[in-house]
């Protein structure tokens, strides 16, 4: 069976519930590619871009990294 794109419908509903609680400081998605979720700090003085294959590994690394 082929991949669809709504078989990441669920990772995609997680990280929109991520972005939420994190706020706009981040930019939270899933990548359907790489199978992970992602995240990149807005407006910071250095780019940063955090990755973790699940939302709480992701959201432990937004809150060791908050500006």
């Amino acid at each position: 069976m082929a991949w669809d794109h709504k078989d990441d419908d669920p990772q995609r509903r997680i990280a929109r519930d991520l972005q939420k609680h994190v706020g706009p400081t981040w930019l939270v998605f899933w990548g359907s590619g790489s199978r992970k979720f992602w995240a990149f700090l807005r407006g910071g003085a250095h780019a940063l871009i955090l990755d973790a294959p699940t939302p709480q590994g992701l959201f432990d690394q937004i809150q060791r990294h908050q500006p």
